[in-house]
């Protein structure tokens, strides 16, 4: 019996073994293919992301040609379309083409220079001043802070003229936007913005492109005013964070009055301080743009520096060369005790000696009463060009104006050699 069944089990036997290989094969078979699909997944995504850094890289060289293609040499004529009181002795104002032709776009963070025509001043002056709004293609708008002097103090001459004289149709003559302190709306890297009283312009500017972006990116404002009677744009940024889950802002006041609410108008009484940041920070590891009065500046980028953020993701905005000094890090006045340079402005036909406590060859000259035009006296504007006809100088900052090849920006440039100006 057992015998009349092995032929039955053999080919029993044989089926269940060409059944596992036929099974085998079709999981290899299915693993294959899951592979190959998988792999066809990877490849795709790989060229979608591709394709889509290629489309944005694309449309930034676009826009960056459409940019350059719409701004002007020198000054263009543009008129006060409008004037918003924003808080005590800071008005906005809404600037358009008198010519009716387009606005040049701009990075957010960058500013205008302005040529003012002033009755009581011999030359027109120039200052440059922060664009507070995101580019829209139809106006700009900057922010102006009347400096009102306090302790012995001098009141800001142009700033004081803008906010007390200037009215809706005035005429005012503007270069086009320039700088290099500003944010690309593209990246979408976690950033940090931290503002100073009238110093915030800028990054509104910034924190505005981030949120028409809507790419959810991480952002952090740190805003430091004395009270809620300086609070440029409170109700704005405020609703800004209600309505955008991914950006926070913490608002430092230096001096409540009894009217300020903790907790509602400010988060807490003091400054702006690395101490701060490093708190309420979960990681270092952002970028960080930095506009403030010269105590700010002196004190966060080296802050910065010094709890391990790369030089590169420090951005910030000077006021004048003081700033744009303890900012970059330079020296501070004074501590280089020996150094001195011979200084000959050749056209006065005077030579004097600058050392560390003259903090430019600008100052250099004002002191020695040598008349050079300048503007803003951070670099901007390039108002101080001079032939530097021998010799070498150092820029306190990479100055964000050019100069023309044998000639530098005297308002943050000190010797580093013997050197002659021709002024």
């Amino acid at each position: 019996m057992a015998m009349e069944l092995l032929p039955d089990l053999v080919r029993l036997g044989g089926a269940v073994i060409l059944a596992a290989a036929v099974l085998q094969a079709a999981a290899l078979v299915a693993a294959g293919w899951r592979r190959t699909v998988a792999e066809d997944r990877r490849r795709h995504f790989a060229l979608e992301l591709l394709r889509q850094r290629v489309a944005q890289a694309t449309a930034r060289t676009a826009a960056e040609a459409r940019r350059i293609e719409s701004q002007w040499q020198g000054y263009r004529k543009f008129r006060v379309e409008r004037r918003v009181a924003e808080v005590d002795d800071v008005a906005s104002l809404y600037l358009v083409p008198n010519d009716g032709g387009p606005v040049a776009s701009y990075m957010p963070g960058q500013y205008l220079t302005l040529q003012l025509r002033m009755p009581d001043q011999p030359r027109p002056i120039i200052r440059c001043y922060s664009l507070s709004e995101r580019p829209n293609g139809a106006d700009y708008r900057i922010t102006v802070k009347r400096i009102v002097p306090r302790e012995g103090g001098k009141p800001g001459l142009v700033s004081g003229f803008l906010y007390d004289h200037t009215a809706e149709g005035d005429i005012i003559d503007v270069k086009a936007p320039a700088g290099r302190f500003y944010l690309d709306p593209d990246d979408n890297r976690p950033v940090v913005l931290v503002g100073g009283g009238i110093g915030i312009t800028p990054l509104i500017a910034m924190l505005n492109a981030i949120v028409a972006a809507d790419d959810g990116r991480e952002v952090w404002l740190f805003y430091g005013v004395r009270n809620s009677a300086g609070h440029v744009m409170r109700e704005h940024l405020r609703e800004v964070v209600a309505r955008h889950p991914n950006i926070r802002q913490r608002i430092a006041y230096s001096d409540p009055t009894p009217d300020c609410r903790q907790g509602v108008d400010y988060d807490l009484k003091g400054h702006v301080t690395i101490d701060l940041l490093r708190q309420e920070l979960p990681s270092n590891n952002f970028a960080f743009y930095v506009c403030g009065p010269s105590e700010m500046m002196r004190s966060l980028p080296a802050g910065l520096r010094r709890w391990g953020v790369p030089t590169t993701d420090i951005h910030f905005e000077a006021f004048g060369p003081a700033s744009v000094k303890a900012a970059s890090g330079a020296a501070e006045t004074g501590d280089q005790p020996g150094v001195h340079h011979a200084v000959t402005f050749a056209r006065a036909g005077t030579t004097v000696d600058w050392t560390p406590a003259v903090p430019t060859l600008l100052d250099l000259a004002e002191r020695n009463d040598i008349a050079i035009e300048s503007g803003c006296r951070a670099g901007h504007c390039g108002t101080c060009a001079t032939v530097l006809k021998d010799g070498d100088i150092e820029y306190l900052d990479e100055p964000a104006a050019l100069a023309e090849t044998g000639s530098c920006l005297v308002c943050v440039a000190v010797p580093r050699s013997d050197v002659v100006l021709d002024a």
